[in-house]
């Protein structure tokens, strides 16, 4: 018989950001000045369609989404390889749409969205792992 704090645990879901598939498109920079939140030399901006990433850095950028309220109840990690195409080059613009963000359920009103980014970087044995992980909240309009 399971305990009733057994019973009480959340679901945890594992999510490898970073290992889906390549289907995110491309996109067009913000267009108004100032448009969309910098996290460092990264930018994003909630858009209706989902949210706008681009990359100001000067190395590539691997890119994790989720809605507010999802993340309390999954366990992520971020999955780097190097070379990787799924990565944002450098200036290259995204666009993460609706179904690239992890939990988003617009017609329950929940906009708001954490959007993760990091470096690969080469680890102490050699494997490439993200050299410390930035977010940034948004909210998509509507």
């Amino acid at each position: 018989m399971r305990s009733p704090v057994h019973a009480a645990l959340p679901i945890v879901a594992l999510v490898l950001a970073g290992c889906g598939s390549a289907a995110d498109s491309a996109a067009p920079e913000p267009t108004a000045a100032g448009a969309g939140i910098w996290a460092g030399n990264v930018v994003v901006q909630g858009r209706a369609d989902g949210v706008l990433v681009g990359n100001n850095t000067t190395r590539p950028v691997g890119v994790f989404a989720a809605e507010e309220q999802i993340l309390p109840v999954i366990l992520w990690t971020s999955c780097t390889v190097a070379n990787d195409p799924r990565l944002l080059a450098p200036g290259e613009r995204r666009l993460l749409g609706r179904e690239a963000i992890v939990g988003l359920d617009v017609a329950s009103g929940r906009r708001v969205v954490h959007v993760h980014w990091w470096h690969p970087a080469a680890g102490r044995d050699g494997a490439t792992c993200a050299d410390s992980v930035r977010m940034v909240v948004v909210r998509l309009p509507g």
